[in-house]
């Protein structure tokens, strides 16, 4: 959902990926920017024109990474041009006062001190290669899921960003 208002958009967030921050069939206000810092939650362009709603959790120069807040990885990198703007009211609730000018980048840092970061979605597949190599070896073709387990042990951290996110929302 897009409606232009002088310099504002609003979105309709569809999925979990912003949990607990954003929750599904949410509206979001929009400040038509792309001059954004550590703790924006920001609307871009991915691909295929896809509108994604996640948080800055780093800037270098024009190249900017944003992760969703329950996701394990960060997305790939964007050029600040792909930037459509960054949410300043959620719902109800403005999200540029001080208040949240300072929780915000310091979800953001914990977020992105994730062990597990969008490189690291590389070794995730080959461990999940080798580990099906090894499965394959040992005990035939039986049905064992490890990318599964893979991806359910490299959530563990991101739980602990989930209920650290939620206790600083309080």
């Amino acid at each position: 959902m897009s409606k232009n208002n002088k310099g504002y958009d609003y979105f309709l967030v569809k999925g979990g990926s912003m949990l607990p921050t954003l929750e599904s069939d949410q509206v979001v206000k929009i400040l038509k920017t792309n001059d954004v810092k550590v703790g924006d939650i920001v609307v871009f362009k991915a691909r295929k024109g896809i509108r994604v709603i996640h948080r800055v959790v780093k800037v270098e120069g024009s190249q900017i990474i944003t992760k969703g807040d329950y996701r394990p990885f960060c997305d790939r990198p964007i050029n600040s041009k792909e930037i459509i703007g960054k949410a300043i009211k959620i719902g109800n609730k403005r999200v540029d006062t001080p208040y949240y000018r300072f929780v915000n980048p310091v979800i953001a840092r914990i977020s992105y001190l994730n062990p597990i970061h969008a490189a690291s979605n590389i070794y995730l597949r080959k461990a999940y290669k080798k580990l099906s190599d090894i499965k394959t070896r040992l005990i035939g073709d039986r049905k064992l899921y490890v990318y599964p387990i893979l991806c359910f042990l490299a959530r563990i951290p991101n739980k602990v960003n989930y209920y650290i996110i939620k206790l600083l929302r309080k």
